[in-house]
């Protein structure tokens, strides 16, 4: 299928008409969500002056009165974020019941879902990062064992790295190596993830399921995958506001309201910020709206609807030299300055919808659809302008039941996933020296129309004994990779059309040793397919297409608590075929590089996550008896009348390197740092007070696959400080960051060879920064 570009090009080359039109349509689309809001309101006001019934919701969001359960088998009630159920993915049909605090939360239950995977997980409520600047993803996925998220200021668009994955790339770039969701639906294309969709805000959890872990989802990623749940009218506050501000022109705002009525519930989150950032030539502003809105249709069938939008905007530098960024950090390329280089999305939309069929006690299936359009403009007025043009169509089928197979329990998930990119395309504009001729200069243009991938998985859970449990998971996975070329000045073209069938799988087992301590093992095979636009048809002569990368990964941990001790261990070895890492283009000249297929590598690494109580007060929430004959009984995690101080650290180890390369031998793949490190010492009084001292430590890691020059290990520190008090309406926090004032790189982008030379590939971490923001909800 082919659209019209032409009336979007006329667009681009009037500058002025595109900036007041896009800021229109924004302020119209921000009012036209906040009178959606202003309805649920009115509708949730008139709602509350009828007689209540089994359906509604207990206004209370510290009592629980008796409800109807929906289909998920919670009970249909207004919580705070941390006591909540929704119903954004029900189950089970229960008659009225009274819940009296035993009931699973949904986060409880992913919790419940991600310690029954024989591999590496991890959770990160909305509880655990409320209390601190939320400026990007990677603020949300700080302290996961496994996971290096690191951004150059508040730009949105972190590095985001699993065992490996993606480190072909620098902070400002769409990710890979990963499947992004939400909800269970997918965000990630045939050509990588868009970062600009993401609001950390409105997300009531997030899955962090690492390398194959992530079949479960049916992805097929070296990096596993990552699940953002937002939050619904079940377990937001009826109404919130947060507003934070902070160094380097930083300010945020963020409105919502979620509210269940009657059979229905909603749930809206507005998200505006601005900042100017540390280096200079490097403004960012966003704005943001995250819904959804779901109806219980009968007792069986339960159906949500999705709505996301985001507008971004990002000035662009090409990174820094390490004697820069030693010198003068906050200083951009003057090149990146006078080609006033940026990056545009005027108005993406994800748009999807999901609906739960219960069959009986024991099965469901899920259906779900999505539709995601992506429009992105990198300009520059002395070098290339690009535009890129997305629109993925998703379709999602899974199927679940419980069996008893010879008198033992046994789980199994069908799950069918499909994207296509039905119109996909790049075009680069030679600019002009001016910024209003940026895009009337078309140079060249290529097609990925019809690239797409499909995925069929079968996962079960089997005990084949008391307490251990056979986990399984087999898939096929189906990739087309189209890229169609034209060179606009000579008329030549070529194209490359290729199609991919491969498989993944595991095999795993795990033990349930008693309730708080399980060591688990698995034998995987992961896929990760090229991206559309790594088929390489752009280059003379044209590349040999790109075959899927494959990894054969073992893995053993552990999940245990002891004591004053709480954590995970994961170990894990990849063997890599055809990763698809950054090579030199075989005839070309020696700046010319992209992704190929490589020669064998192997990832391999180590995941710590341990939380250790180092004191706990506990004698003022204990429960007291007036008789001396009772026990008195010592207070659960629970209780909020204890004050405590734990020290809470994650540690990752990461060993990548080439097998016997004839080039590169067995150098180290660059991009990320053998060992990281990120702990935090907190403090809790029961009235809400905390404070916590932070430190992050990265060693010194290489910025090209040569192995030629590298990057300086640094330690940074910080200290939080807030009050959150359990029974209140409000929240504040004042974060100070980089208290040393260090100079050190957040990221890099990684070079094939840099000759032993200083090359601008660093992207400089915020020097010393104060954060504070204050949340008021109801």
């Amino acid at each position: 299928m082919h659209f019209s570009r032409n009336p979007l090009r006329k667009v681009k080359s009037k500058a002025t008409q595109r900036k007041n039109l896009v800021f229109a349509t924004k302020i119209a689309f921000l009012v036209g969500i906040f009178g959606i809001w202003l309805v649920g309101v009115n509708l949730a006001q008139a709602q509350s002056t009828t007689t209540p019934s089994s359906t509604q919701a207990s206004s209370s969001s510290n009592t629980t009165s008796v409800v109807t359960a929906p289909s998920n088998g919670q009970p249909v009630q207004q919580k705070s974020k941390t006591t909540t159920t929704n119903a954004s993915q029900p189950t089970t049909q229960l008659n009225t019941v009274v819940v009296e605090g035993t009931e699973l939360t949904p986060v409880d239950q992913a919790q419940q879902n991600l310690n029954n995977i024989a591999g590496g997980t991890a959770l990160v409520k909305s509880s655990d990062v409320s209390n601190q600047a939320l400026r990007n993803l990677g603020d949300l996925l700080a302290y996961q064992p496994g996971v290096y998220a690191e951004d150059a200021g508040s730009t949105g668009a972190p590095k985001i790295s699993i065992r490996g994955s993606g480190i072909n790339t620098g902070h400002n770039y769409w990710r890979t190596g990963i499947y992004y969701l939400f909800d269970g639906l997918p965000v990630t294309s045939p050509s990588g993830t868009p970062f600009e969709q993401w609001s950390p805000y409105d997300y009531s959890y997030t899955e962090v399921l690492k390398g194959a872990n992530g079949l479960v989802y049916g992805a097929e990623d070296l990096g596993g995958a990552i699940n953002f749940v937002p939050f619904t009218g079940y377990d937001a506050y009826a109404y919130e506001a947060r507003f934070d501000a902070g160094s380097f022109g930083y300010y945020s705002t963020h409105l919502s309201s979620g509210q269940v009525v009657g059979p229905a519930d909603y749930y809206v989150g507005l998200t505006a910020y601005t900042a100017q950032n540390y280096e200079a030539q490097n403004e960012s502003k966003a704005a943001k709206a995250t819904s959804s809105f779901g109806y219980q249709i009968t007792p069986d069938i339960f159906n949500r609807f999705y709505f996301d939008y985001s507008y971004a905007y990002e000035q662009e530098t090409t990174g820094i030299t390490k004697a820069q960024l030693k010198s003068d950090p906050t200083a951009s390329d003057p090149a990146d300055v006078a080609a006033h280089s940026d990056r545009l999305n005027e108005g993406s939309y994800w748009v999807a919808d999901k609906t739960t069929f219960n069959l009986d006690e024991d099965s469901s299936f899920d259906i779900g659809e999505v539709y995601h359009h992506y429009p992105v403009t990198g300009g520059s007025t002395t070098g290339f302008a690009t535009l890129w043009w997305y629109d993925d169509v998703s379709g999602v089928l899974d199927y679940k039941r419980k069996d008893l197979l010879f008198d033992r329990d046994s789980d199994t998930t069908f799950t069918l996933r499909d994207t296509t990119s039905v119109n996909a395309f790049e075009t680069v504009y030679l600019g002009d020296g001016t910024i209003g001729g940026q895009y009337t200069n078309p140079y060249e243009d290529a097609n990925y129309g019809g690239s797409g991938f499909a995925t069929a998985t079968v996962n079960n859970d089997y005990e084949v004994a008391n307490n251990v449990w056979l986990t399984n998971s087999l898939g096929g996975v189906y990739n087309r990779i189209v890229n169609h070329y034209s060179d606009l000045a000579t008329g030549s073209s070529d194209k490359s059309d290729s199609s991919l069938f491969n498989w993944q799988g595991r095999l795993g087992a795990r033990w349930d040793v008693n309730p708080d301590t399980q060591v688990f093992t698995s034998l995987s095979r992961s896929v990760d397919a090229p991206r559309a636009f790594d088929a390489g048809a752009a280059f003379t002569p044209p590349v040999t297409p790109l075959k899927d990368q494959t990894a054969t990964t073992v893995e053993v941990g552990t999940r245990a608590k002891y004591g004053i001790f709480e954590g995970s261990l994961s170990l894990y070895k990849s063997w890599i075929d055809n990763e698809l890492l950054l090579s030199h283009i075989p005839g070309e000249p020696a700046a010319d590089n992209t992704t190929l297929n490589a020669t064998p590598t192997t990832n391999q690494g180590v995941e710590l996550g341990l939380t250790t109580t180092l004191w706990r007060d506990d004698i003022a929430s204990a429960t007291h008896s007036n008789d001396p004959k009772e026990i008195e009984q010592p207070p659960t995690d629970a209780d909020s009348g204890a004050q405590q101080l734990q020290l809470i650290q994650s540690f990752t180890y990461s060993n990548f390197y080439y097998d016997n390369d004839p080039i590169m031998h067995h150098d180290q793949l660059p991009g990320v740092p053998p060992e990281f490190y990120q702990a935090e010492l907190l403090y809790e009084h029961p009235t809400g007070f905390y404070l916590g001292l932070t430190t992050e430590v990265a060693s010194a890691y290489y910025v090209d696959y040569a192995n030629s020059f590298k990057t300086d290990p640094y330690a940074i520190f910080g200290v939080k400080v807030g009050f959150s008090p359990p029974k209140g309406h409000w929240d504040t926090y004042l974060e100070f960051s980089n208290l040393t004032n260090e100079n050190y790189a957040s990221s890099v982008t990684p070079t094939y060879n840099a000759n032993g030379q200083d090359v601008a590939v660093f992207y400089p971490g915020d020097g010393f920064a104060v954060h504070g923001g204050i949340e008021v909800h109801f």
